[in-house]
């Protein structure tokens, strides 16, 4: 009886595949002195944590249940709302709500749908009543959808990050691709360069040098005409195929 709603709430975690040590952890000294341990800490996005309490008196309830007199299990079921309602104040002494990274509610963990319906058939203001000293009571199918709505912002942060992530990447890109463009062109003003100052070259050779070759030639009678060295009339060419990328700063350029 003691360890039922932490067993139950294991058994709710384990099914949900949330791993202790990443998503909670169980009886962890979250807080300062004097304000005890919670049972489970779940851990939010945003470095935020979820307390969860998982000792909610439940004797009271168990035996109105074996009770066959209708008006001692009224009384079983009677003290089993005050046990919890004592409970919701010992909760609110232990100031869980007030560290820096923790929500402004704790979790009370009933493991039992029929248990808290009787409770609150018995009070029906417990669960108002709780809600106003900043503890939620959560039966199973509560509590289930409670962690799959924290499993949901979980992927929606690691989308986050990874969208972030495709940002910086593709800037990086953006950079390196302008850098290497940048090299590309120089690398082509220098070709074209270098055959313009080919082409001056030769021109230079077949204009005075080739002349006096060939009649060389011609006075000694030497076999074999001097062969004519062709011009270069092919030139760097601009992409056509990518657009004009924008030079942005890029800390790693080289």
């Amino acid at each position: 009886r003691g360890r039922w709603g932490e067993l139950q709430l294991r058994r709710i975690l384990e099914m949900l595949n949330m791993n202790e040590g990443t998503d909670f952890h169980e009886q962890k000294q979250e807080l300062g002195e004097g304000t005890g341990r919670p049972d489970f800490t779940i851990y939010l996005p945003g470095e935020r944590v979820l307390y969860i309490d998982s000792k909610a008196p439940m004797s009271s309830y168990l035996d109105g249940l074996e009770e066959t007199d209708p008006s001692k299990r009224v009384e079983k079921f009677t003290a089993h709302a005050r046990a919890l309602k004592e409970h919701i104040s010992a909760l609110k002494k232990r100031n869980y709500t007030d560290g820096p990274s923790s929500l402004n509610y704790v979790v009370m963990f009933v493991p039992t749908e029929s248990s808290l319906a009787a409770a609150c058939e018995v009070n029906p203001k417990l669960i108002e009543d709780a809600a106003k000293d900043q503890v939620i009571l959560a039966s199973p199918t509560a509590l289930i959808a409670l962690l799959n709505n924290i499993s949901l912002l979980w992927q929606q942060e690691k989308q986050a990050k990874n969208s972030a992530e495709i940002i910086r990447q593709a800037s990086e890109l953006h950079g390196r691709l302008t850098v290497f463009i940048r090299h590309f062109s120089s690398l082509g003003t220098a070709v074209n360069k270098t055959v313009e100052a080919f082409n001056k070259s030769l021109g230079s050779f077949d204009d005075r040098v080739m002349p006096a070759a060939r009649k060389v030639a011609e006075l000694g009678d030497f076999d074999g005409a001097l062969e004519n060295i062709p011009s270069i009339d092919v030139s760097a060419r601009d992409s056509r195929n990518a657009p004009a990328i924008e030079a942005v700063p890029d800390s790693d350029a080289s």
